[in-house]
C-alpha cells in the first residue's frame, strides 16, 4: 500500500509550483539599525534613578533593547568603554543630564510620541520576525514591507509582528511588554539602512540560519546533500520538510536507517522522548539514551530533528501524577529545563503541548474544553500556556534558533466531524499567539482512505497563517478502516477496526488522499512539513 501513496506523492512534489509566499522575507535576519538622527545624545550622562544596571551589553542599541523591555525605564545611559547599560526610571529626567565624554544617553524609545507602550495590533499578521533588537527596527522592517502598515514589537522577547492594518488594537496580554506603532510615524525623518549583518552579541545568533525565524517555507533550512530522484530531493527543491517517526526498536535494520537517511530530510521520536520513558522514576534522573539515539541519528544523517513531546496526559509518569499542584509545575520547569538544555543544540522544532484539549467540544469550540486527565488538568489550570512559558523562557535564553508546536488530533479541518475541536485548538491557540509564546501548530492527522475533509484542512492552514504561525503535518497516516467509538459511532473513537480487504481500489484511495494533501501543502506558504 505504501508504494502507490509514495509514487503519487512523487508526482505531487515534482509536478507544479506552489503558490507563491504572500508575505515577504525583506529584512527578516536584521536585528538592528542605524539609529534615527538625534535620537541619542553622545557625551551626556542622567544621575541617580537607576531602575537596573547591565554589563557585557555590546552596544547602545542593545542598551536600548533593553530599556524597552522595562515597564519602568525612561530613558538610559550606555558607556561603550565598558560596555556597560544604565536604566533611568521617569525621575531621571527630572534633572539635566551631566557632562561626561565617555557616555551617551537616550530616550526609551526613539518616537514616544508615535509608539504606544502596552498595545498590540490585532489585524492579519504579514509576517513575524524574531531576533529584532529595538522598535526602531521592527517599524524599519515594515517600512521595507509593502504589505504592512503597523508594527507591534516585544522587546523583551526581540520579537516583531508586521501587520496589515492599524485600525485594530487591544491591550497585551500576559506580562511581557508591547510596543506598537505605525509604518511611518508623521514628520518623522526616514530611517537610515540597516546594516547588512549586523553582529549584535546578546541578540540570538542563529548561525547561518537569519531566516528560520521566519513563519512560511522561505524559513526552508537544507541539512544536507540529498540524492536526485529521491522524496528528500523533490522535498529540498520546494523548500519542505519531509519526514517520519523513528522507533528505536527498529534502529538495528540498516535497510530501515539507509531508507531514513535517503528519502527524509526531518524526523520525530515515536515515544522515546515522552516523559514517561525519559523520567519514569524522578524528575531529577533523566534517561536520555533512546531520545539521544534518535536525536544522533538525525544529526549524522543531517536531518532536522523534531522534539515531541514536552508535556502529553498520556506520557505522564506514576511519581508526577502524586504530586500537588504548585510541585507538578516545579516538575514541569524542571523536566522542561533539562530537555532544552541537553536538545537545544539539536533539536529545532519542539511539540511543548501534545493533545490537551477534549474531542468533544459542546459549544462548537467557542470556548476550548480541555481533557480531564487528572495529570495534568485540572491540576494545573493554565498547563498549556504555562508549558509555553517555560519552553520559551529556557530555549530563548539559549540565543538558538526554535520553534514551539502545540500537537493535536482530529484537529487538522474545519468542516466535518472535526469542525469543534478544530474550533476550539484555533480559539485556544489564538491566546498563545497573543501571548507571542507559539510559532505553529501540528495537525496529526490519524486519518483513514475514506477522508474527504481536504478543503476544510486548506482553510485551517489559511486562518492559521493569518495569526503569522505554520502548521506541520506531524503524524499523517492514512489506513485502511475506521477509529470506533465506544457508542459504535465511527468517528473520535479509541479501537481501531481495519477493513475487512485490501484490494487495488483501496490502495488508489489511499494514494488519492496522501496526494491531495500534499498539494494542500505545497500550495499553502505557511505549511511547511509532511511528516
Amino acid at each position: 500500500m505504501a508504494t502507490t501513496a509514495a509514487f503519487l506523492l512523487v508526482v505531487v512534489l515534482a509536478a507544479g509550483a506552489y503558490a507563491k509566499d504572500a508575505t515577504s522575507n525583506q529584512g527578516a535576519s536584521l536585528r538592528g539599525l542605524k539609529v534615527p538622527e538625534g535620537c541619542y545624545t553622545p557625551g551626556k550622562d542622567y544621575a541617580g534613578s537607576d531602575v537596573v544596571n547591565w554589563k557585557d551589553i555590546s552596544s547602545a542599541e542593545h542598551c536600548q533593547s533593553k530599556c524597552q523591555a522595562h515597564a519602568k525605564c525612561a530613558v538610559f545611559n550606555y558607556r561603550d568603554n565598558e560596555k556597560e547599560c544604565w536604566l533611568k526610571s521617569e525621575k531621571a529626567l527630572e534633572g539635566k543630564p551631566k557632562d561626561d565624554p565617555r557616555a551617551l544617553t537616550g530616550p526609551k524609545t526613539c518616537f514616544p510620541e508615535c509608539y504606544e507602550e502596552g498595545v498590540q495590533f490585532e489585524s492579519k499578521l504579514v509576517l513575524r520576525v524574531r531576533n529584532v533588537l529595538t522598535a526602531e527596527a521592527c517599524q524599519h522592517l515594515c517600512q521595507g514591507n509593502k504589505e504592512c502598515n503597523a508594527f507591534t514589537f516585544v522587546p523583551l522577547q526581540m520579537r516583531c509582528k508586521l501587520h496589515r492594518s492599524k485600525q485594530k488594537k487591544t491591550k497585551q496580554t500576559g506580562d511581557a511588554l508591547t510596543i506598537s506603532g505605525p509604518k511611518q510615524c508623521k514628520g518623522a525623518p526616514p530611517m537610515p539602512d540597516a546594516p547588512d549583518a549586523p553582529d549584535t552579541p546578546g541578540a540570538p545568533n542563529p548561525g547561518g540560519q537569519e531566516k528560520f525565524q521566519l513563519t512560511t517555507k522561505d524559513s526552508f533550512i537544507k541539512f544536507g546533500k540529498s540524492q536526485e530522484g529521491t522524496l528528500r530531493a523533490l522535498a529540498d527543491s520546494r523548500k519542505l520538510y519531509i519526514g517520519s517517526a523513528i522507533n528505536t526498536a527498529n534502529m538495528n535494520d540498516q535497510k530501515y536507517l539507509r531508507t531514513l537517511a535517503e528519502q527524509y530530510n526531518m524526523a520525530v521520536a515515536e515515544w522515546e522522548c515522552k516523559m514517561s520513558e525519559m523520567a519514569p522514576s524522578n524528575g531529577n534522573n533523566i534517561n536520555w539514551g533512546l531520545c539521544d539515539k534518535i536525536a544522533d541519528f538525525c544529526e549524522a544523517s543531517r536531518m532536522g530533528f523534531r522534539y515531541h513531546a514536552l508535556a502529553w496526559y498520556y506520557s505522564i509518569p506514576g511519581w508526577f501524577k502524586g504530586l500537588s499542584p504548585n510541585d507538578k509545575k516545579t516538575a514541569l520547569k524542571t523536566f522542561t529545563d533539562k530537555v532544552v538544555d541537553h536538545y537545544v543544540d539539536k533539536a529545532l522544532w519542539w511539540d511543548v503541548a501534545n493533545e490537551a484539549l477534549n474531542d468533544n467540544q459542546p459549544d462548537g469550540g467557542k470556548t476550548p474544553k480541555y481533557r480531564e486527565d487528572g495529570a495534568l488538568y485540572p491540576a494545573i489550570p493554565d498547563w498549556v500556556s504555562y508549558s509555553f512559558h517555560l519552553a520559551h523562557k529556557a530555549l530563548s535564553a539559549k540565543g538558538k534558533p526554535f520553534k514551539l508546536y502545540y500537537n493535536d488530533y482530529g484537529v487538522a479541518s474545519m468542516d466535518g466531524w472535526s469542525s469543534g475541536k478544530s474550533n476550539a485548538m484555533f480559539n485556544m491557540v489564538k491566546g498563545l499567539a497573543k501571548d507571542n509564546s507559539i510559532d505553529g501548530v501540528g495537525f496529526q492527522l490519524h486519518i483513514n482512505t475514506y477522508y474527504d475533509l481536504v478543503p476544510g484542512v486548506r482553510k485551517n492552514i489559511q486562518r492559521y497563517g493569518e495569526l503569522g504561525l505554520e502548521v506541520q503535518f506531524t503524524e499523517l497516516d492514512v489506513g485502511c478502516g475506521e477509529w470506533q467509538a465506544p457508542t459504535g459511532e465511527m468517528v473520535g473513537g479509541d479501537k481501531w477496526v481495519p477493513c475487512p480487504d485490501w484490494d487495488n481500489g483501496q490502495a488508489a484511495r489511499q494514494a488519492e488522499v496522501y496526494s491531495r494533501l500534499m498539494a494542500v501543502c505545497l500550495e499553502e506558504p505557511n505549511c511547511t512539513a509532511f511528516v
